[in-house]
């Protein structure tokens, strides 16, 4: 069976993950981002993401008995709107591992992949059936219908019988439930017969499985045979079918590409909106010919943002859901305050007063103590101690341009008279709170917002006021930051042998590498060098670009960090959200990270990742002052990041 480059990312607060949630536990408190609104559109879909950034939730609440129980402001329209029942398939790391194990990984790749292919058959057409199944049952009182129809039983097990004749199935009771439970036993025959071919060995194997047929059926195709005799016999001919298929990066590479050419299908009864991270070498089948192309056979839905304005609207509706839902009587904007990280135009004039008059001691006090921010502000003929007076293009230069930066420098470093450069030492300055800057810590990320508004909601609990302390949030959000860092430490340098592509895992067992948080350390620290311990400059380094001396093994790493939220793609202005290399490609650290660095919640300009590497950082020291007289340090036995950034790729 061939593998792929990804792997299953570590997540924060993996407790609030809708996988094990039903379709009405997941409906009961849905708020629909933007992207719902292109997904529920007619048309083939690839759902992008991190971890944690709502794609299971999304595919969910595409099913008709989620719909049905959805109470929502938005619903009846999305209900309206939505002419398709979902079919949800859901593809976590279990059921690909036990894929994978099946002949126990010492049968021939292309047997292993024959039983890989039947299984996720299998799988498929379970999921259809419930799905018919779930169609016909009778609605209780208070349902809303959505696509729901009424069968005989004569109809049924019309149905049914073509059913068990395409499949393959052995004798069935004319219900979908009896074609369900069959399907589940058939999972457990294929182990077994999995199990006994690691016994018999290759001798008069091909004829064998050859005389199986269940083995060679297709999903697709099966699965729009059913869906032809439902409509037929439902009365309904143009009905049309969504296959809604979760973490596709964790099902066999056979797979995933089988269903990315599938989004040319010209079959208008059948619909595919398929989940993936934003990186996987797979995709490399969407740049073929064969393929589909994005915007025309079918629809990217990007669930996070380069751009963080892009994400405040949803972050701040689902927040204020779950204050309205604790029974807290203010509103959002009240409750957390504003914040001193993040300049917002919306400001009322009282507020844009009083924000002035902040910016202004935060600009006086760090032009006392940081020489060079006080050259900043006499070449440019400003006052300090006035900035409040400061107009027209000065305004924007001054205040919007660098109002993010001032507030971290001022935090983290001393008196230029005590050690020019050398930390401040706060461990957790009350400057990581109040609005916008939450919304950008966030990330849009549904799973993040819960967590930390929650746990902020506990701490509101225990010493309620009128509004949040800005200590409180900045300290909550700061634990979340380290818990993240804490799961990203979990990711394995070595290489996987269900997710990994051969020829990356050929690069990670050809050298010592960095482990995923090393790196993170790494390039934080070179960002954190230039916005606080460096002579000032408004226009610091803050992003970075993958370039071609990176080798192999140290781009699947930053791989299995896009995948978990930790870094974030940034497109060229048209360029695609998700991509199966990362060389070329400019990125950002998260957001939520910002607290561990010492970061601004901004993007900043890009600089070479070889040029980053190239320092060669110890791990778990700080930057010295002066990039250039830095020596080039190894952590213990695994080489320097000069090394990593510019030795031959494997």
């Amino acid at each position: 069976m061939s593998t792929h480059a990804t792997t299953q990312a570590p997540s924060v607060f993996e407790s609030y993950n809708a996988r094990s949630l039903g379709p009405k536990q997941v409906a009961r408190t849905f708020i629909p981002p933007p992207a719902f609104t292109d997904l529920a559109r007619r048309g083939h879909s690839v759902i992008v993401g991190p971890r944690g950034s709502g794609k299971t939730t999304l595919l969910k609440m595409l099913q008709s008995e989620a719909l049905d129980a959805w109470n929502h402001e938005q619903s009846a329209g999305f209900r309206d709107r939505i002419d398709f029942s979902g079919v949800f398939i859901p593809t976590d790391v279990t059921w690909s591992e036990q894929i994978a194990a099946l002949g126990d990984r010492v049968l021939d790749p292309a047997i292993q992949e024959l039983f890989g292919r039947c299984a996720f058959t299998t799988h498929v057409l379970r999921s259809l059936t419930n799905a018919m199944d779930q169609r016909t049952k009778t609605l209780a009182a208070g349902e809303t219908a959505h696509r729901n129809v009424q069968l005989s039983r004569w109809q049924q097990a019309e149905i049914v019988s073509t059913m068990a004749e395409d499949w393959h199935l052995d004798t069935v009771v004319p219900s979908f439930a009896s074609v369900s439970e069959a399907l589940t036993k058939r999972m457990q025959r294929l182990a077994e017969l999995a199990s006994a071919e690691v016994i018999r060995g290759r001798e008069n194997q091909d004829q064998r499985l050859s005389e199986v047929p269940w083995l060679h059926v297709n999903a697709i195709a099966a699965a729009t045979s059913a869906i032809t005799k439902f409509n037929r016999v439902s009365g309904r001919p143009d009905d049309r079918w969504a296959l809604l298929v979760d973490e596709l990066e964790l099902a066999p590479s056979g797979i995933v590409r089988e269903l990315l050419r599938a989004l040319r299908s010209t079959d208008e009864r059948l619909i595919f909106k398929l989940s993936y991270s934003p990186f996987g070498t797979d995709l490399r089948v969407l740049d073929r010919e064969t393929s589909g192309s994005p915007g025309n056979d079918y629809t990217i839905v990007a669930l996070y943002y380069p751009n963080k304005q892009e994400g405040y609207r949803f972050t701040r509706s689902l927040m204020q859901g779950i204050l309205d839902e604790r029974g807290v009587p203010y509103g959002i904007d009240e409750f957390f305050g504003h914040s001193q990280l993040e300049y917002d135009p919306t400001d009322t004039e009282i507020a844009a007063s009083e924000r002035r008059a902040d910016v202004s001691r935060m600009y006086f006090e760090l032009a006392r103590v940081d020489r060079s921010f006080r050259q900043y502000l006499l070449n440019r003929k400003i006052d300090p101690s006035d900035i409040r007076s400061v107009s027209g293009t000065q305004r924007a230069a001054v205040i919007r341009k660098v109002v993010g930066l001032v507030p971290i420098r001022l935090a983290f470093r001393k008196a230029d008279q005590v050690q020019y450069g050398a930390a401040r030492g706060r461990k957790n300055p009350a400057i990581w709170s109040g609005l916008p800057a939450l919304f950008a810590m966030l990330e849009g990320n549904p799973r993040w917002t819960i967590g930390v508004t929650t746990q902020l909601l506990d701490e509101y609990d225990r010493r309620p006021g009128r509004r949040l302390r800005d200590s409180v949030q900045s300290a909550e959000v700061s634990k979340a930051s380290d818990r993240f860092l804490a799961l990203l430490r979990t990711m394995a340098t070595s290489p996987n042998a269900t997710t990994d592509d051969a020829n990356l895992s050929q690069a990670l067992e050809s050298r010592n590498l960095p482990t995923v948080t090393q790196l993170l350390d790494t390039i934080g620290q070179f960002f954190a060098n230039e916005v606080v311990k460096d002579q000032f400059t408004a226009d610091p380094y803050g992003t970075f670009v993958v370039d071609e001396s990176i080798t192999d093994g140290v781009a699947l790493l930053l791989g299995r960090a896009l995948n978990a939220g930790a870094i974030v793609l940034v497109p060229a202005r048209g360029g695609s959200p998700m991509t199966a290399s990362l060389r070329g490609c400019r990125f950002r650290l998260s957001y939520l990270l910002a607290p561990h660095y010492e970061l601004p919640l901004r993007l900043d300009k890009a600089i070479s990742l070889s040029s980053i590497l190239s320092v060669g950082l110890p791990t778990g020291t700080r930057p010295q002052h002066d990039r250039r007289k830095r020596p080039t340090k190894a952590w213990p036995g695994q080489g320097t990041f000069s090394e990593l950034a510019g030795g031959d790729r494997p």
